[in-house]
C-alpha cells in the first residue's frame, strides 16, 4: 500500500507537470504568433483608403494671418475637417473674429480678424 501511494503521487506530479507544460507550449505559440498578427494588422492599415477629398476650395488668408470674413473662417474650417480622416466625422467648426476695440488707438483699420476652430 505504501508502494501505490508513491506512485499515486508520482503520476499526480506528473500530471500536473504536463498541465504546466503544456500552458507553458501555449504561451510560447501565441508570442511566437503575436508579429505574424501584428505584420497582418500592418499590412492592412498601409492598404486603407486615402483621406476623403475636402469639400469646397481653401479661402485665401489676409495678409494679418486671418480671415476677411466669418463666411471664409467657416469655409476653411469645411475645407480642413472634411480633408482630414481625423476630423471629418468629429468637428463641429466655430469662427470668431479676434477683434476688439482698443481705447488709445485713434483708428482700427483691420476690423476682420476671424478664425476658426473645430470642437
Amino acid at each position: 500500500s505504501f508502494k501505490g501511494g508513491c506512485q499515486h503521487k508520482r503520476s499526480l506530479l506528473l500530471l500536473l507537470w504536463s498541465g504546466m507544460a503544456i500552458r507553458s507550449a501555449l504561451f510560447a505559440l501565441v508570442l511566437m504568433l503575436a508579429p505574424v498578427a501584428m505584420a497582418h494588422r500592418l499590412r492592412e492599415a498601409s492598404q486603407r483608403a486615402a483621406p476623403p477629398a475636402p469639400v469646397g476650395e481653401a479661402p485665401a488668408v489676409g495678409k494679418d494671418g486671418a480671415y476677411d470674413s466669418k463666411e471664409n473662417a467657416c469655409a476653411a474650417c469645411k475645407f480642413a475637417a472634411t480633408g482630414s480622416c481625423a476630423m471629418y466625422k468629429s468637428c463641429v467648426c466655430y469662427a470668431t473674429n479676434a477683434f476688439w476695440s482698443s481705447v488709445n488707438v485713434a483708428s482700427e483699420t483691420d476690423r476682420n480678424n476671424w478664425h476658426y476652430a473645430c470642437g
